[in-house]
């Protein structure tokens, strides 16, 4: 078990945690009401469960991209401390502020860099990403639920998970036991990665 996996399965604990809580609400003499909405406890925990794998993923990245990618992948990312500019042509001026580092520093530098800014909105990202990194993805069946999770993720980030009627808007709605089918599956799809490390 990977390093990382131990703090994803920490963050999915919090992610659990979320879950009883509004168990826990629902089922207390409190009324959900106006002013109360429990289910943002379980947006939150949509929210927190992508954002753990990402972390996961991200990491897994990092560690796997400098030893295993190809020239095409190393090309497509910026020199460390070049606020994303790609360099077409490198002057000894420009390597000046990298005194002292070894290739390997500033390979592993940059990947490190340009994969804190980057995001996995799809399965299409997830699995090429995993490509990149020569990591094997085809135990894993579930890409539609994968769609469905991060399709709802960025609905609640972006839109306040609001559904437009044809007057006005109104929360969309989401149930514990969709929570915990994406939470299981994002568990297994982590599972999936970590046999192929």
């Amino acid at each position: 078990m990977s390093e990382y996996k131990i703090l994803f399965d920490r963050n999915i604990a919090r992610v659990n945690s979320l879950c009883n809580l509004y168990k826990s609400l629902k089922n207390s003499s409190v009324k959900e009401g106006q002013d109360y909405k429990f289910t943002d406890l379980l947006r939150s925990a949509v929210v927190m469960l992508h954002s753990s794998f990402e972390e996961y993923f991200r990491s897994v990245l990092r560690e796997r991209l400098p030893i295993v990618c190809d020239e095409k992948t190393l090309n497509s990312f910026s020199f460390a401390g070049s606020e994303g500019r790609h360099m077409e042509k490198i002057r000894l001026s420009d390597l000046q502020k990298y005194k002292g580092y070894t290739v390997d520093d500033l390979i592993v530098n940059s990947i490190s860099e340009g994969l804190d800014s980057t995001s996995f909105n799809n399965c299409l990202d997830i699995s090429s990403w995993a490509g990149k990194a020569k990591i094997n993805l085809s135990g894993f069946t579930k890409q539609d639920k994968i769609e469905q999770l991060i399709s709802r993720r960025h609905k609640i980030v972006h839109e306040a998970d609001n559904g437009k009627t044809d007057s006005d808007y109104k929360l969309s709605s989401i149930t514990l036991t969709t929570v915990l089918e994406w939470v299981n599956i994002e568990i297994e799809l982590v599972e999936t990665i970590e046999r192929s490390l």
